[in-house]
Protein backbone atom coordinates (compact mmCIF):
# COMPACT_ATOMS: atom_id res chain seq x y z
CA UNK A 1 0.00 0.00 0.00
CA UNK A 2 1.37 3.17 -0.94
CA UNK A 3 1.08 6.38 1.25
CA UNK A 4 0.85 9.88 0.30
CA UNK A 5 3.40 12.55 0.77
CA UNK A 6 3.40 16.49 1.10
CA UNK A 7 3.83 18.29 -1.96
CA UNK A 8 7.09 20.72 -1.48
CA UNK A 9 5.25 23.79 -3.00
CA UNK A 10 2.56 23.55 -0.31
CA UNK A 11 5.17 23.05 2.43
CA UNK A 12 7.24 26.18 1.26
CA UNK A 13 3.91 28.06 0.54
CA UNK A 14 3.14 27.66 4.07
CA UNK A 15 5.98 27.94 5.39
CA UNK A 16 5.44 31.36 3.60
CA UNK A 17 2.59 32.32 5.28
CA UNK A 18 3.54 30.81 8.44
CA UNK A 19 6.51 33.68 7.81
CA UNK A 20 4.44 36.57 6.81
CA UNK A 21 0.87 36.07 7.00
CA UNK A 22 -2.07 37.40 9.07
CA UNK A 23 -4.33 35.78 11.16
CA UNK A 24 -6.86 34.99 8.52
CA UNK A 25 -3.98 33.74 6.12
CA UNK A 26 -2.51 31.47 8.77
CA UNK A 27 -5.38 30.23 10.32
CA UNK A 28 -7.12 29.26 6.71
CA UNK A 29 -3.47 27.04 6.45
CA UNK A 30 -4.23 25.55 9.55
CA UNK A 31 -7.44 24.84 8.31
CA UNK A 32 -5.64 22.57 5.41
CA UNK A 33 -3.05 21.31 7.67
CA UNK A 34 -5.63 19.98 9.97
CA UNK A 35 -7.87 18.66 7.17
CA UNK A 36 -4.85 16.85 5.55
CA UNK A 37 -4.16 15.14 8.84
CA UNK A 38 -7.80 13.98 9.47
CA UNK A 39 -8.07 12.84 5.76
CA UNK A 40 -5.46 10.39 6.12
CA UNK A 41 -3.50 8.06 3.70
CA UNK A 42 -0.12 10.05 4.62
CA UNK A 43 3.19 8.24 5.37
CA UNK A 44 4.37 8.58 9.04
CA UNK A 45 7.22 11.31 7.79
CA UNK A 46 4.55 13.37 6.57
CA UNK A 47 1.67 12.75 9.36
CA UNK A 48 4.47 14.11 11.77
CA UNK A 49 5.71 17.07 9.03
CA UNK A 50 2.04 18.27 9.22
CA UNK A 51 1.87 17.85 12.49
CA UNK A 52 4.58 19.74 13.71
CA UNK A 53 3.47 22.59 10.73
CA UNK A 54 0.30 22.62 12.09
CA UNK A 55 1.68 23.18 16.00
CA UNK A 56 3.82 26.13 14.54
CA UNK A 57 0.59 27.72 12.83
CA UNK A 58 -1.76 27.40 15.58
CA UNK A 59 1.72 29.13 18.05
CA UNK A 60 1.43 31.81 15.48
CA UNK A 61 -2.40 32.28 15.32
CA UNK A 62 -2.11 32.29 19.67
CA UNK A 63 0.54 34.95 18.92
CA UNK A 64 -1.43 37.05 16.60
CA UNK A 65 -4.43 36.82 18.74
CA UNK A 66 -2.89 38.31 21.83
CA UNK A 67 -1.03 40.85 20.15
CA UNK A 68 -4.08 41.91 19.00
CA UNK A 69 -6.14 41.96 22.26
CA UNK A 70 -2.90 43.79 24.11
CA UNK A 71 -3.53 46.58 21.14
CA UNK A 72 -7.29 46.37 21.63
CA UNK A 73 -6.50 46.60 25.67
CA UNK A 74 -4.73 50.21 24.59
CA UNK A 75 -7.33 51.75 22.55
CA UNK A 76 -9.38 51.03 25.52
CA UNK A 77 -7.55 52.18 27.97
CA UNK A 78 -7.09 55.36 26.02
CA UNK A 79 -10.91 55.77 25.60
CA UNK A 80 -11.67 55.37 29.19
CA UNK A 81 -8.72 58.36 30.06
CA UNK A 82 -10.05 60.75 27.50
CA UNK A 83 -13.73 59.87 28.22
CA UNK A 84 -12.99 59.90 32.00
CA UNK A 85 -12.01 63.04 34.25
CA UNK A 86 -8.41 61.54 33.87
CA UNK A 87 -8.00 63.93 30.75
CA UNK A 88 -4.45 64.58 29.21
CA UNK A 89 -3.50 68.00 30.10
Amino acid sequence: MSHATIDEADLGRWEAVLADGGFEEVYAVLAEVVELLEDGGLALDASVTLFEMGSRLADRCDLLLDQAELRVGKIERLADRLDGDDRPV
